[in-house]
């Protein structure tokens, strides 16, 4: 059987989803940013936490804020004895993460640091985080 090679799906817009579907190594990714920071949408908070054994605390993590019609919604709910969306975001929040603070978490437990500013080193903590994602 013949065939064409490799040939990249359609559905992939960027050299992130790519590079998140393994597509594109690691290795080759000048940027691994954009491509952690899909990982961590995809991936919720405490099974990140249980897969590298470390605490990732929420400190950028921003709601935002709520509608007129959501607004609406929470006090009919709360009116009819149910629990309102603005009650209950510490348990809809908690799963999820951005990745400065999944990075930042990274770099503290795996001692990735850059040595002459002693700053967190993020794009080797990203390129760890995508490669064991793919």
């Amino acid at each position: 059987c013949d065939s064409p090679g490799i040939v990249f799906p359609s559905v992939l817009k960027s050299r992130a989803e790519m590079s998140c579907g393994g597509m594109i190594s690691v290795h080759n990714i000048k940027d691994a940013l954009e491509p952690a920071q899909l990982v961590c949408e995809s991936v919720p908070r405490s099974v990140l936490e249980a897969f590298y054994g470390t605490r990732i605390t929420a400190t950028q993590l921003q709601r935002p804020p709520l509608s007129h019609a959501d607004e609406v919604r929470n006090a009919r709910v709360k009116r009819l004895g149910g629990s309102s969306e603005a009650e209950s975001g510490q348990d809809q929040q908690g799963d999820e993460c951005c990745a400065s603070d999944v990075l930042d978490a990274l770099c503290r437990q795996r001692k990735f640091f850059q040595q002459r500013s002693g700053l967190p080193d993020l794009h080797r903590a990203a390129k760890l985080l995508v490669s064991d994602y793919t």
